[in-house]
């Protein structure tokens, strides 16, 4: 596996990965997506939300092209590239994002209802992994006041304790 660096002309970095061989790549692969989405959302907000040609994850997964990107079209690229990496929260307190997109998370519940069918053989391996079921999902009020977008809180993580006890110079964000 080789790894390339090329700087573009709006000076964001851009990582090109030569994968040899795929499951040993599959990091540096997620790694250059990540760093392509970041340097295409730089690219948006130095040119007023609009991006000249293609974006090149598009053409990595085979995507027709576009010439007219918005910022609301970066948005969503890197949310569905980065779907598993962690990074959707950091994403939206960087672009001012979190307030309203997370202002309703956490205050309802979801309570799931598996039930097997009547008539199902659970007596055996083969009649539990053939067996059907019935399915609901329902919602309660979480009493906790602290469901939601907290301004002034949820902007910073809290440090975990026994990093606050290892380093007494560390001082606990507000709301913690």
């Amino acid at each position: 596996m080789r790894h390339y660096l090329l700087f573009a002309s709006c000076a964001a970095l851009c990582l090109w990965t030569a994968c040899t061989h795929a499951p040993q790549a599959s990091s540096s692969c997620t790694q250059a997506g990540e760093i392509i989405a970041s340097s295409q959302t730089a690219i948006a907000n130095t040119r007023q939300g609009k991006v000249a040609g293609y974006l090149e994850i598009r053409t990595r997964a085979q995507l027709p092209s576009k010439s007219n990107v918005t910022m609301d079209d970066l948005k969503l690229e890197r949310r569905l590239e980065l779907a598993m990496e962690a990074v959707r929260f950091q994403d939206l307190i960087r672009w001012g994002d979190a307030p309203i997109v997370l202002a309703d998370k956490g205050k309802k519940l979801p309570n799931f209802l598996i039930v097997p069918k009547e008539g199902n053989d659970l007596t055996t391996a083969k009649g539990i992994y053939n067996a059907q079921y019935d399915t609901s999902v329902s919602y309660t009020e979480n009493e906790r006041e602290l469901a939601g977008w907290t301004p002034n809180r949820d902007e910073l993580l809290p440090y975990p304790e026994n990093e606050i006890e290892v380093n007494p110079n560390i001082v606990q964000n507000p709301g913690y």
